[in-house]
């Protein structure tokens, strides 16, 4: 099963927010030391659609991720496509202090991304 947000691909908003938990189900504090980055992968073809390197921010509690799509962001990762599309996002955390993580909730979250009307 998955968690769907579903966008136009001239919109940003909302910004997806989730809980990312550790290996004992406790909420992680991704409030200091944590640099972010995401990527939109194409869930037909398993190609990378976009890399999101800013506005990604953690927290102490809930949501302790924010992706706020930056403008443009999402008709990027839509391309020249004319259908609705799914893409997988992939978020990493960076922390100087110890391995990489990255999120892997319950549920994959997928990012439809639709065309604009014309």
């Amino acid at each position: 099963m998955s968690e769907v947000w579903k966008y136009r691909a001239d919109q940003e908003l909302p910004s997806f927010a989730g809980d990312w938990y550790d290996g004992d189900e406790e909420l992680l504090d991704l409030s200091t030391g944590w640099t972010f980055s995401a990527q939109l992968v194409d869930a037909i073809e398993g190609t990378v659609a976009a890399t999101i390197s800013s506005g990604i921010t953690g927290a102490a509690v809930s949501p302790n991720i924010v992706v706020a799509w930056a403008n443009g962001a999402l008709a990027t990762a839509f391309g020249t496509r004319t259908r609705t599309r799914d893409f997988e996002l992939h978020i990493k955390a960076t922390n100087g202090a110890s391995a990489d993580r990255f999120y892997r909730p319950d549920e994959e979250v997928i990012v439809r991304i639709s065309p604009v009307p014309t």
